[in-house]
């Protein structure tokens, strides 16, 4: 079956928050934001009225960075992250941003899409090192990127 989606700002953190949470995102279900989001964004199925992923622009160490990132598992394969990532570029350009930074446990479809790693050391800290990744099961180091716009 062939779906229809569509993007835009949205206000509930409670419905992106619990969808990041579901696709291993490391954030707490609430329906308040991260102090220094910018925007939201929820990708909705049109013929369905269903949220299936979403993407927040956050301000971390005074740089603007991805702060949450998910396409419901059931969507995989849609090329619908990629949809989002697009999306964000478009909207971040408007606003006048030149680079956006992330943060990835898988950085390899990022790098894929012209993202570069960078050094965790000199790098705006935009993300923590955490001991023990739940949904790896291991040590989670992930790796810091920036986008040129």
């Amino acid at each position: 079956m062939n779906h229809t989606y569509f993007i835009e700002e949205t206000h509930d953190y409670l419905a992106l928050s619990t969808l990041f949470h579901a696709g291993g995102v490391e954030v707490h279900v609430t329906d308040r934001p991260p102090v220094g989001t910018v925007k939201m964004w929820r990708l909705i199925d049109a013929d369905t009225d269903e949220l299936v992923g979403g993407i927040t622009l956050e301000i971390r160490d005074n740089v603007y960075a991805i702060g949450g990132i998910a396409v419901d598992s059931s969507r995989q394969g849609e090329n619908l992250g990629e949809a989002l990532l697009n999306y964000l570029y478009t909207e971040a350009r408007k606003m006048k941003i030149t680079e956006l930074w992330a943060s990835a446990k898988i950085p390899d479809y990022y790098v894929k899409k012209g993202w570069e790693i960078m050094d965790w050391n000199n790098s705006p800290k935009v993300a923590i090192k955490c001991g023990q990744c739940v949904r790896f099961r291991t040590v989670c180091h992930p790796e810091l990127l920036r986008y040129k716009l």
